[in-house]
């Protein structure tokens, strides 16, 4: 009987060591069967690390060691996985910088006490994973008996891999440890800049020099607006994949002819065009401190030392110029002393100051319209001099599952959005690669125009406006045909016609509609742009 269950439990243990070192993430149940047929280098390592602690007499040891490797192994996959299908690039080591970010985008919302009893799930569910490993692994090297038994297993298990891979029967993969340790040269740059940050920090402050440069225009005056409102309208993964891919770009066409009416009856002329920021698929915050500074920001670094710097960006100019100067942060929870300190507007709307007590939707707590509806009668409305406004939009952000009910007259009080959602989608935070979340995709975007566009509409003063995405979407890969630009659609309105009149020279064109391949500018050209063609 003992032996009977000792096979059992052999077998048991050695399918699930096979399935999770084998079975890609995320999992695709059409992708199983290859995926089991094959042979796993990573199990086989990690086998071979527990015959040694056998061998070597500490068969738990063994077992540990190896269940250890084998969670870091799949933790590496998981975040091969996230951020291949997030930031559409290979994952590197300085990426663990993004665990705080990816951790308040699925929090966010949550109360304290929620957020620390999830640490500890995930804490304690590593530690469990790990233990289930341990015994696996060691009912698995069990059979080898004692230590000679163990080295004969671990030298039989080597000749086999041989034989196999020699023979052709399988076509094996370096295991992932190996992988890591071969991008020696990224990993150990990462490392030496952890420890000396000037080996990278000097190419990075030169480039923040330049920009600086670039952006000081000759005069704080920028007399061409003649004291006309500007808003800048950031639209969450509104990405060039909008308006290519053939079942998003039919709806957005359809949105934004009849927002074109919307606007040419409010008295606006609107411009078009494309621009390309240095991420894709995620890091709003990259995209932002470039779209301020006109400065390259593709990775963290870059936007800690801007912080840290005396830069002077595209608010503090226009406050220099006699505007008052607002920032309409829905997502943001707390206020930013730091970010506050740098960008330097007057004004925070956070949520805090939006004091939302509707319904609370996924990501940034209130619908888009909402929040744009208090900027606009708080600090547009009442304003008694020229306005610098920069919204950034939560309801387009991933993973669009709750659409909120769209007000058109825009009558909007506290218990506007206490009703539930007009419609909540069931895929969720893992399901980049679900067909239905196209959908979902596209009618969050479809409100998130209609709001910001209503917003405009709703204007009462002379105004520019610059409505532009932040990045491409994450799942801009997933919708066919596949799409690796950077291009975000960039929009200009005015009720003031001779104001777009200088941005012709950026290459947009009249109207709004893209056409099929618009050149794209890159989006740190922007904000130097905008202060020298209306600075006399």
């Amino acid at each position: 009987m003992k032996r009977v269950l000792a096979i059992v439990g052999f077998v048991l243990a050695l399918a699930l060591l096979h399935f999770v070192a084998v079975v890609p993430l995320p999992y695709h149940v059409s992708l199983l069967g290859k995926a089991l047929a094959q042979v796993s280098p990573d199990l086989l390592l990690c086998v071979g690390i527990a015959l040694l602690g056998v061998s070597a007499g500490r068969p738990w040891l063994g077992a540990h060691l190896a269940s250890v490797l084998l969670v870091l192994v799949i933790t590496y996959r998981a975040s091969e996985a996230v951020i291949d299908a997030v930031f559409q690039r290979p994952f590197e080591l300085g990426d663990v910088q993004q665990i705080p970010g990816l951790l308040h985008l699925w929090w966010n919302g949550y109360a304290e006490a929620t957020q620390a009893m999830f640490v500890a799930s995930i804490a304690l569910g590593y530690i469990v994973v790990e233990l289930v490993f341990a015994v696996a692994l060691r009912c698995v090297t069990r059979v080898a008996g004692r230590p000679a038994g163990a080295c004969a297993a671990f030298a039989v298990l080597q000749l086999a891999v041989i034989g196999l891979v020699a023979a052709s029967v399988v076509q094996l993969r370096v295991a992932r440890p190996f992988v890591f340790a071969d991008g020696a040269a990224e990993t150990l740059r990462t490392v030496r800049v952890w420890l000396d940050p000037d080996s990278r920090d000097e190419p990075i402050r030169e480039r923040i020099l330049a920009g600086a440069e670039r952006l000081a225009p000759d005069t704080g005056e920028l007399l061409r607006l003649e004291r006309a409102d500007v808003h800048v309208l950031v639209i969450e993964s509104y990405g060039r994949v909008a308006w290519r891919n053939p079942e998003v770009a039919p709806v957005v066409r359809t949105a934004w002819q009849q927002l074109a009416g919307d606007l040419e009856r409010a008295g606006f002329r609107a411009l078009v065009g494309t621009c390309a920021p240095s991420v894709r698929g995620g890091g709003s915050r990259l995209a932002h401190m470039e779209l301020f500074t006109g400065v390259r920001v593709p990775d963290e670094r870059t936007r800690e030392l801007l912080l840290a710097s005396r830069f002077m960006p595209l608010p503090a100019h226009f406050a220099a110029a006699g505007y008052h100067t607002v920032e309409a942060m829905p997502a943001m929870d707390i206020h930013w002393p730091e970010g506050d300190a740098f960008f330097g507007f007057a004004e925070s709307l956070t949520q805090i100051e939006f004091a939302y007590r509707g319904t609370t939707y996924a990501f940034g707590q209130m619908p888009d319209q909402y929040a744009l509806n208090v900027l606009l009668e708080r600090c547009v409305s009442k304003a008694t001099k020229p306005v610098f406004t920069a919204f950034v939009s939560t309801t387009s952000h991933y993973p669009w599952q709750m659409i909120p009910p769209f007000v058109d007259d825009w009558r909007i009080d506290d218990a506007t959005f206490t009703r539930p959602p007009l419609r909540v989608h069931p895929v969720g935070q893992l399901g980049l690669e679900d067909p239905l979340i196209v959908r979902q995709y596209i009618e969050s975007l479809d409100y998130a125009l209609r709001a910001a566009v209503g917003f405009v509409c709703r204007l009462p003063r002379p105004s520019l406006v610059i409505l532009l995405g932040d990045h491409q979407p994450p799942n801009a890969r997933a919708m066919p045909p596949l799409d690796y630009s950077f291009d975000v659609p960039l929009h200009v309105f005015s009720n003031r016609p001779e104001l777009l009149d200088p941005l012709r020279t950026l290459g947009l064109a009249d109207g709004v509609e893209l056409s099929e391949e618009p050149v794209a500018f890159h989006m740190a050209e922007l904000a130097p742009a905008l202060l020298r063609l209306y600075t006399k």
